[in-house]
């Protein structure tokens, strides 16, 4: 979100500059990896992925005193504010705890006497949005130094800057505890989730179901009132999952229609699984299940309109995405047609399966549709109308952990179809199955309602932070002192000391080849390489 401030309505005493007519600036540099004789050394050595936007606690790396005299590399003292100037991590900001030096993508920026440092750090932080928009280059947009010195700056007097500064960061340490609780209550939602589905998978999310269908039953357990054959029907099924299970083994002897000899499929080794409860049984996702992997379509006949095909990019952590979207010819469909997807169907990503927000598994759904299975793509087929509960038991972490025992390759983590079928899964009766997915359902809207409102409230409070900075640059967040010395006078005083100011940077230069000797400050200790 950008910034808009009306520098026409700062209050009187203010002014508005350029960066580059207060303060200096300069980058750092990388020394020749070729050269051993340059890393591992007591320098701590910046990299903008490092910028916090705060203080930096963390340096990796260490560059050496020869690194410093025989490259671009400076070192800056201690307070220095920096910022990232090109990458994925452009506008990101720090100040060093120690005297370091930086590579070429870090900016440093030193301010006059006059102008207090975290006061340009906030305003910087405050005005990110526009470096950014501002930035040149593609792959890599840079706002460079140029950019970054034509910045305007609306100076407040400088005892009014103090005011801001202190006033800015009492009311975001208020923001960062709520936006921290917040967070912690989102992970425990998290936990939540795992526990409802593993609870699931393991019989006792319906533990006091079947209790009660069993005193039920028992108080009339020949049916002989509606009410005692209502109550058992649902709970004591006529068939148990043993019974599901021998039935989808015999449905699909009876229905073989491939080449050759029926194959049964392996069954699960049940001696290091845990006991299930009554009427449950062990069976492994071959027995239960069909699975279709995808063709490798020839990306030289892809279009951009005809039937879309569901790669590995299409599809994140509970839904298929239409973005980067490839299309086969519908009049090319020909022998492809048992690959298009029905609404329903379990679709799971084989290339690199887990990612950060979870696995890559979801239904698809009739917005999605017409859409063709590609290689590296899975679709699951669960018989005897199982569908629901096997799409629970896929996202519970167990599934996940059997997955990541199985893949193989480590630049494309891949999964098979082989180690995908060899997953032993729990199989309660079908009238189980239909009261725990109902149950889970139940929950996980709760779950789902409660991470919609947390985010929102982040949300909230990254607009509550841009208003703060607004304020404090439009000077509405503190009152204002008219005996404060205006900024008017301040821009004077640095002017008439344009000599002194280039002294300081001579003394920065100086302080770089020697390794950031002098009164800046101790060097901070990088971690052990």
């Amino acid at each position: 979100m950008k910034l808009k401030i009306e520098f026409d309505g700062l209050p009187p005493g203010w002014e508005v500059v350029r960066l580059g007519d207060m303060c200096t600036t300069t980058s750092g540099g990388t020394p020749s990896r070729k050269n051993v004789d340059f890393y591992n050394g007591n320098i701590p050595w910046v990299k903008s992925g490092e910028l916090p936007d705060g203080p930096i606690e963390e340096i990796k790396e260490g560059i050496t005193e020869e690194a410093i005299k025989k490259s671009s590399a400076k070192v800056f003292p201690r307070g220095t504010l920096l910022i990232a100037l090109y990458g994925a991590t452009v506008g990101k900001l720090g100040i060093l705890n120690c005297d370091a030096a930086t590579n070429q993508a870090v900016c440093a920026v030193f301010t006059p006497e006059g102008l207090a440092r975290k006061y340009l750090f906030w305003y910087l932080r405050a005005v990110r949005s526009d470096l950014v928009s501002s930035a040149v280059g593609g792959a890599q947009p840079n706002i460079s130094q140029t950019i970054l010195r034509e910045l305007i700056i609306p100076v407040a007097p400088f005892e009014q800057q103090t005011r801001i500064v202190a006033e800015i960061e009492k009311q975001f340490s208020r923001l960062d505890e709520a936006v921290a609780n917040l967070k912690r209550v989102k992970a425990n939602l998290k936990r939540y989730n795992a526990a409802v589905l593993k609870a699931a998978v393991e019989g006792k999310l319906t533990e006091e179901w079947r209790r009660r269908g069993a005193a039920c039953c028992a108080q009339d357990p020949d049916h002989r009132t509606k009410a005692g054959a209502a109550c058992c029907a649902p709970t004591q099924p006529t068939e148990t999952g043993a019974e599901l299970l021998e039935r989808i083994l015999e449905e699909r002897r009876s229905n073989w229609q491939g080449r050759g000899k029926y194959k049964e499929p392996v069954a699960p080794d049940t001696s290091g699984l845990p006991e299930l409860p009554e009427g449950w049984v062990w069976a492994s996702f071959d027995q239960i299940s069909g699975l279709d992997i995808g063709f490798a379509f020839k990306s030289a006949e892809f279009e951009s309109r005809g039937i879309k095909l569901l790669r590995g990019e299409n599809i994140e952590p509970g839904a298929l995405r239409w973005v980067d979207t490839r299309c086969w010819p519908e009049n090319k469909l020909g022998d492809y047609k048992d690959l298009l997807i029905n609404e329903g169907d379990i679709i799971l990503a084989m290339d690199r399966p887990l990612i950060s927000s979870g696995l890559k598994i979801a239904r698809a759904k009739q917005q999605d549709l017409p859409c063709l299975l590609v290689q590296r793509m899975a679709r699951f087929k669960p018989l005897a109308g199982i569908d629901d509960y096997i799409f629970l038991v896929m996202q519970e972490r167990g599934f996940v952990r059997h997955l990541l025992g199985g893949q193989t390759g480590t630049q494309l983590p891949h999964i098979s179809g082989k180690g995908i079928l060899s997953f032993s899964c729990s199989l309660p009766s079908l009238a189980e199955q239909n009261q725990i997915v109902a149950e889970v359902e139940r929950r996980l809207s709760i779950i789902t309602d409660a991470e919609t409102q947390i985010d929102a409230n982040l949300h909230r409070a990254d607009r509550l932070r841009q208003s703060i900075l607004k304020q404090a640059f439009s000077g509405q967040l503190v009152p204002q002192n008219p005996d404060d010395e205006p900024a008017s006078v301040l821009l004077e005083r640095i002017g008439a000391n344009a000599d002194g100011a280039g002294a300081t940077r001579r003394v920065a230069r100086k302080r770089s080849t020697e390794g950031g000797r002098g009164s800046a400050g101790k060097r901070c200790n990088r971690p052990n390489p």
